[in-house]
């Protein structure tokens, strides 16, 4: 597990550190410890870099996950949508099985142009779970032909990690109302 999500603060420190040892450098010209320590630290900011991009962490995993499942289900990939969907993962509140749920959605509505998924927040969950909240807005259009309509959502998905392929897959969706956060249906045809 890696210390940090993101390479770029040691980074600036180092590169800040660095200037000012180069400039301490410049002005004393004698004393070479200044020019090979600022030369250290470029050196130690490049293998945070790649080092980072080598280590992912569980967070960015799941990310990764939503990032998939959101992608296929605007291409509209039925099979690769309900592969990020856990056998087991649980039923809607209404009692409908997630993946048939899911596959039902899919045939009815698909998503026009863009889909925009922003504020994605990830934390630690219960059990070995981790849980995903973003927004994700786009226009949906039924397949019927309807016209087209702009939508803007909240979701909450719990991830568990399969046994064995060690993939992130969904074990519960939560739907929020946009505006007030407070839960709402998930297949609710109310876009607000």
């Amino acid at each position: 597990m890696w210390f940090i999500e993101t390479p770029w603060p040691p980074i600036v420190i180092c590169l800040a550190v660095a200037v000012g040892l180069f400039f301490q450098w410049t002005y004393s010209k004698t004393r070479k410890l200044y020019l090979h320590s600022a030369l250290g630290l470029v050196a130690i900011s490049l293998a945070f870099f790649f080092i980072e991009r080598v280590i992912v962490t569980e967070k960015e995993m799941v990310e990764d996950a939503l990032i998939g499942i959101t992608t296929a289900f605007k291409n509209d990939d039925a099979e690769k949508t309900i592969s990020f969907i856990a056998n087991e993962a649980e039923n809607f509140v209404d009692g409908s099985m997630m993946k048939v749920a899911v596959l039902g959605a899919m045939a009815s509505y698909r998503i026009e142009g863009y889909l925009r998924i922003s504020d994605i927040h990830i934390r630690n969950g219960e059990n070995g779970t981790m849980i995903s909240r973003f927004r994700a807005s786009g226009t949906i259009v039924q397949k019927s032909g309807a016209v087209g309509s702009r939508f803007s959502t909240l979701w909450e998905f719990t991830w568990k990690k399969n046994e064995s392929d060690s993939r992130w897959q969904i074990v519960k969706i939560q739907r929020f109302s946009p505006l007030s956060e407070e839960p709402m249906e998930t297949m609710s045809h109310n876009l607000n």
